[in-house]
Order: structure tokens, then C-alpha cells, then sequence
């Protein structure tokens, strides 16, 4: 349990669907297989799929029977998204097969001709792809085109990156559970939420549990706890001032450790927190450091009980790949000059990652 961003490996499955058109060259349609699995294999977070040549005619999909094939190890794979390159003028029915049977998210992309030496070695792939996209919309599955590439190009790379962060988005956020510490604070509407429409869309679960109850696990932590005494040394080392007593220190990393312990318990991937005005005349100190400090080891907090807050942190959490965390900030205060400037801030819940190496974290 440490100040510092706490970095969590977070790698994505992608199945690539080599789609071919029966009566286009064979040889060419391979070797364009070769070279896209060849780039996609160096990027980052990444691990492919895809049929083998013991699977399918040179590991190409071109039909039904290839497209039951190739669900069939996407779905063993579990992947988390799929990549659908026409590797000719390729086959829409096969191709659409497995991403209507697998249900993840599409990103399709067409490659270059390369300059024509006879009339008969040609690829068609722009125009296949379009064929291919149709049956897509028409079905309703949601799919990024990444172009007319070669699979070298950083343009075609740079897009395979951009659709890993969106596929790790949508496996994280759906089915994501969510903790309400108690409820939104009576005089801010704006942090109300409809449970109904995250469950139905989302497949969210909201976990309510109650201050009484945050409090009461805090109260009944020892102080010579072993793991509440290494979150408060933890604590002196990252600030460098603070004017509280050590007794108010004790209780906040009593109150991250229960915090911590609910979310353990019961598995969450954010939680929105009711921090004013109970935290501080009930328990007798407030949270934020304490939820920023978390922030940082990947449990998302947002403040007010703000449960579409704590989601929007989940989202750039995972588009992040865990890299980076979010701050929850409102837009306070306009410049009286300039437009384009305003003061984002809210409270001290900024997680202390995000702080310059030279600046003063102080704690109040």
C-alpha cells in the first residue's frame, strides 16, 4: 500500500480474422496473413489469434466451415475483441459469421494493392471491406474501420493501440461493480443516477454500504495494526508537511484500511464516496487524501457520492491500460481575462502520483 502509482498489467486477447474471396489468389491473401500477424505480434499488451494453417487453407477464412473454426478458438481464447482484415476482396458472410457469434468489439481495415504486374493479382480489399461493414450495420454490430493500410504502417499500428484501450474500456466497464458509501448529498442533484439504466446497458451491480458501517470497521481496527501502521508510515514518507495530530493521522489510515477491506470484500472496481458532511463529524476526519491515496492503487474514488463520477474515473482508468489515474475535479473558477482558463480543483482528493516532483503535498 503505497502513495505512489501502483502500475497493473493489463493485457488484451484480439482474435484477427484473415478474411478471403474464393477465386482471388491464394499465395497473396497468405502472405498478407503473415505480415499482419508479424505486426500485430510487437505491439505492446497485445496477445493474437488466429486460425493456423492446420485450421483452415493457409490459416485463411473464407467460408462457413473456416468461420466455425475460427469462433471456436476465439471463444476457447476468450478474446476481447476482434480484428477483421480483407485480405483480398474477402468473404462477408464468413467474416460477419464470427463477429456476430462472438459479440465483441470490431475493428476492420482494408490493405493496399500493390502496383499491378498482371491483371489477374489484384486484392479488391477496399471494396470487400465495404461489403463487409454493411453486414456489420445491418446487424447492429459496432465496429472501427482503421483504413486502407499495410499492416507495417504506424497509421494501421497506431489504431490497433487506440482499439486495445477501447476493447479493455468495454471488458472492464461491463459487469463493473460499483460501491455508494453512503448517499449523494441532499442539496446536489446533479449527483443522482439512474441504477436502472447501468444495470439494463451495463450489466453494473451498485453495492450500497453505509458509513455506520465504514465507521464502525475503522473504530474497531487496533492501532497497532500491523497493516494500518504500514499505510501510515507509508503516509509520513509521501507528504512533507501536515499540521495534524498523530491521532488524526491513525484515523485516516484506519479509514483507508476499511475502504480498502470493503472493496476487497466486495470486489470493486470504483467507489463513490458521501465525504462531507459525515465523514468529518461522525468519524473526525475527512477522506480525501485517503481517496486519492487509493486512486492510486487502482480502485477508483469519486467524491459526493457521485456514482457517474467514479464511472467516467473507471472509463480513463482503463483507457489508460492502468498507466495512468484519473483526477475527479470540477471546473470551479472561470479567468476573469482569458476564456480558454478556469481553476480545476476539488477538495484534496488528487491521487499524489499526479503531484511534480518538486511540489509540496501537504495534508491539513
Amino acid at each position: 500500500m503505497v502513495a505512489h502509482l501502483i502500475l497493473v498489467a493489463m493485457k488484451i486477447k484480439l482474435g484477427f480474422v484473415p478474411s478471403h474471396r474464393a477465386g482471388f489468389n491464394e499465395e497473396i491473401s497468405a502472405q498478407m496473413r503473415d505480415r499482419v500477424i508479424r505486426a500485430l505480434s510487437k505491439i505492446r499488451n497485445l496477445e493474437v489469434y488466429f486460425p493456423s494453417e492446420k485450421d483452415t487453407r493457409l490459416g485463411l477464412v473464407r467460408n462457413d466451415e473456416d468461420a466455425e473454426k475460427t469462433i471456436s478458438i476465439f471463444k476457447h481464447a476468450n478474446v476481447d475483441g476482434l480484428i477483421i482484415g480483407a485480405m483480398n476482396f474477402g468473404d462477408e458472410v464468413s467474416a460477419i459469421k464470427v463477429a456476430a457469434s462472438i459479440n465483441k468489439p470490431v475493428l476492420l481495415f482494408a490493405v493496399k494493392e500493390e502496383p499491378l504486374k498482371t491483371k489477374w493479382v489484384r486484392r479488391d480489399s477496399f471494396c470487400g471491406t465495404l461489403s463487409i461493414s454493411s453486414g456489420l450495420y445491418r446487424r447492429g454490430i459496432r465496429f472501427m474501420f482503421a483504413g486502407v493500410v499495410l499492416p507495417e504502417e504506424q497509421s494501421f499500428l497506431r489504431a490497433v493501440e487506440v482499439f486495445i484501450r477501447a476493447c479493455n474500456a468495454v471488458r472492464g466497464f461491463r459487469g463493473a461493480r460499483i460501491g455508494l458509501i453512503g448517499p449523494r448529498p441532499e442539496r446536489f442533484e446533479t449527483c443522482s443516477f439512474n441504477e436502472r439504466i447501468l444495470a439494463g446497458k451495463f450489466n453494473l451491480t451498485l453495492i450500497p454500504v453505509s458509513q455506520a458501517i465504514l465507521f464502525h470497521m475503522a473504530n474497531n481496527l487496533k492501532d497497532d495494526d500491523s497493516k494500518v501502521a504500514e499505510i501510515m508510515r507509508d503516509m509520513k514518507d509521501s507528504i512533507r508537511s501536515t499540521d495534524l495530530e498523530e491521532r488524526d493521522l491513525l484515523k485516516m489510515a484506519k479509514l483507508e484500511m476499511a475502504l480498502r477491506l470493503i472493496a476487497k470484500e466486495k470486489r470493486l472496481s470504483a467507489m463513490a464516496i458521501h465525504c462531507w458532511p459525515a465523514s468529518s463529524l461522525v468519524y473526525g476526519v475527512m477522506p480525501c487524501f485517503v481517496m486519492g491515496r487509493i486512486v492510486d492503487s487502482g480502485i477508483m474514488c469519486s467524491c459526493e457520492g457521485d456514482v457517474y463520477g467514479a464511472l467516467a474515473m473507471l472509463f480513463q482508468y482503463l483507457l489508460s491500460m492502468g498507466e495512468k489515474v484519473p483526477h475527479f475535479i470540477d471546473w470551479t473558477i472561470k479567468h476573469p481575462e482569458r476564456d480558454d482558463v478556469f481553476l480545476a480543483w476539488h477538495c484534496g482528493n488528487a491521487p499524489p502520483s499526479l503531484a511534480c516532483e518538486e511540489c509540496e503535498i501537504k495534508v491539513s
